[in-house]
């Protein structure tokens, strides 16, 4: 499965017969959604690092079949979405989503516009959202400490409208603490990293209407 989601010219047909193998094989071996390479790599992780970029740039989306595959994979195992990988950050699938053009080095303003890759990356977040809303509420932990997908998502500058999904996918699934109220090791919540960035109003109001205090 790692294989076929690393290769472009490999669909969803190919990808539909594996996880079907998959189940077959029962709950004596752990998923294939699952499993992680060396790098601490599920097929999530790959599919976003490795199809973002063509899935961009193929605006008919006929060719990258990136949210047909991640759909596939998301339905088989929810609970990928928040598997972390075995580098620094320990970042899982849904925070490699928020920051999904690092991975886009090609992508030129000649190519493709900022609101285009926004729209791709707000259509990836939905919809490991709406399979695990979980998500919005999960604590990660990288090197400068304890973070969340609201963090990754002001920290790397992503428009409203996704930030506005991690927060209505935490109210729907509250947890012990809310992401807008947690701290770093340097003390910093998503609304220092919206200030130190000078991110637009409606992001900045969205956080702080999140977490007021």
């Amino acid at each position: 499965l790692h294989e076929a989601v690393v290769c472009d010219d490999v669909g969803p047909e190919i990808i539909e017969l594996l996880l079907e193998a998959d189940v077959g094989l029962g709950s004596s071996t752990l998923r294939a959604t699952l499993l992680q390479d060396v790098d601490g790599y599920t097929p999530l992780h790959l599919l976003i690092r490795r199809r973002f970029q063509s899935h961009v740039l193929d605006s008919s989306g006929e060719r990258s079949y990136l949210m047909e595959i991640l759909r596939m994979l998301v339905k088989s195992s929810p609970e990928a979405i928040i598997v972390p990988d075995r580098g620094e950050y320990e970042e899982p699938p849904i925070v490699m989503a928020l920051k999904a053009n690092v991975y886009a080095p090609l992508l030129r303003p000649e190519n493709v516009t900022t609101a285009q890759i926004e729209r791709h990356i707000h259509e990836i977040v939905n919809c490991m959202l709406q399979h695990y809303p979980n998500a919005a509420s999960c604590v990660f932990n990288g090197y400068r400490g304890k973070y969340t997908a609201l963090h990754s998502a002001v920290f790397h500058g992503r428009c409203a409208e996704t930030i506005e999904l991690l927060i209505e996918a935490e109210k729907r699934c509250p947890s012990k603490g809310r992401a807008g109220l947690l701290a770093n090791t340097q003390g910093e919540l998503p609304l220092h990293f919206c200030a130190m960035r000078g991110e637009p109003p409606r992001s900045i109001a969205l956080v702080a209407a999140a977490a007021p205090e």
